[in-house]
Parts: C-alpha cells; sequence; structure tokens
C-alpha cells in the first residue's frame, strides 16, 4: 500500500512540476498517509491534471500562431525617370497569422542632381497601395534653390504603423520626385516589416 501511494503521490508531483509555470491546478484531492487512496479520487485528480494541461496547451498554441514576425528586404536602387511621377521601389508581402498592426520601416538614401534657382524636391514612403502616397505622411527632402548646382546624397528613413488583417498584406517602398530635380535615384537599404498582434494603446495607423 505504501508502495502504492508513493508511486501516485510521485506521478502527481512531476505532472504539477511540468506545468508549474502555467495555470495553477485547482481541485485536487490531497491524500493523508496511512489511509486509502480511493480509485474515484485518484481518478479526479488526474482528470483536473489533464483537464489543466488541455487548456494550457490551447493557450499556448494560440499564443504561438499570433506571435509577432518580421520580414526584411534590402538593397535595391531605382531610378525615377519622370518628374511628378510615383514609383514602386520595393514590394514585401507580409502573411499575418491574425489581425493586428504592421510596424513599417524604412531606410536609405536618395542622389538629387539638382539646378540652381530652383527648389528640388523628393518624396519617400511606405503604402499599401502601388506607386501612390495617398494616406501616408512621406519623408521630404528638400534642396533649396540657393544651393549651387550638384549632384546631393541624401539619407532618408521613415517608420509609420497600418493596420492588418489576417492574411497576406502587401507594402510597397515608393519615391517621388518634383520641382527643379533634374534626376533622381532612391537607394533602399533596409526595408522592414514587424507584425505586432496587439496595441497596447492608443494607434493611429497610417
Amino acid at each position: 500500500m505504501r508502495k502504492t501511494m508513493f508511486l501516485l503521490t510521485l506521478t502527481l508531483i512531476l505532472a504539477l512540476a511540468g506545468n508549474a509555470w502555467a495555470d495553477a491546478v485547482v481541485g485536487l484531492t490531497t491524500f493523508t498517509s496511512g489511509t486509502p487512496a480511493i480509485a474515484d479520487s485518484v481518478n479526479a485528480n488526474f482528470s483536473e491534471i489533464v483537464n489543466s494541461v488541455d487548456d494550457n496547451h490551447s493557450k499556448i498554441t494560440t499564443l504561438e500562431s499570433t506571435m509577432p514576425g518580421v520580414m526584411n528586404a534590402r538593397r535595391t536602387s531605382s531610378r525615377i525617370g519622370t518628374v511628378g511621377t510615383y514609383k514602386d521601389l520595393d514590394s514585401i508581402t507580409i502573411n499575418a497569422p491574425a489581425d493586428g498592426y504592421v510596424l513599417a520601416m524604412l531606410s536609405g538614401s536618395v542622389s538629387i542632381t539638382h539646378t540652381y534657382d530652383t527648389i528640388s524636391k523628393a518624396n519617400i514612403s511606405v503604402s499599401k497601395t502601388s506607386e501612390t502616397l495617398t494616406g501616408v505622411f512621406p519623408t521630404n527632402i528638400t534642396i533649396w534653390n540657393t544651393i549651387p548646382n550638384g549632384v546631393y546624397g541624401i539619407p532618408f528613413s521613415w517608420t509609420g504603423t497600418f493596420a492588418v488583417n489576417a492574411g497576406a498584406n502587401t507594402f510597397y517602398s515608393v519615391g517621388f520626385w518634383g520641382g527643379g530635380v533634374v534626376s533622381a535615384t532612391f537607394q533602399q537599404d533596409q526595408f522592414n516589416l514587424l507584425f505586432v498582434p496587439n496595441a497596447y494603446g492608443a494607434v493611429a495607423p497610417n
């Protein structure tokens, strides 16, 4: 009898220890030394443990399915040949496991051929629509009219947040130039997307 009690107790301790980090197991019968272990009580204890393990397994599976994930693209160079034209520099599709948000981060540099006595402008941003900056606030690059003729390399960065639905979501890095720019070449160094399942405060998506 004592051997049986020892094995039952050891089994319960091992089962509980394996789930110590998860939700607490409640409703267990406590056995007293010298008293018989009733089968119904032992089985009830095991049922409680199994139910707790199954519940935590479900929670872990849900957590794993909505974990943050990242996509990345690097090193693309694109010359925009027509003034006043929006052009996609690159695109990335991220598969969101659930509804949530995507944090987009873009960095690189733009090489602008500028003419004195004109204002050269370039914009860079990330958009969910190809070849448009509608609905987003771009990074604005300006070379003023007092700057001499020349080719100027200017670094840029852009960060924004987008609301997304579960499934495939495509994002575009988009460049635009206008004003007195003779030509512009965008060098994309990093284009990163980070999926986040939850908002921990107020979010104003792009």
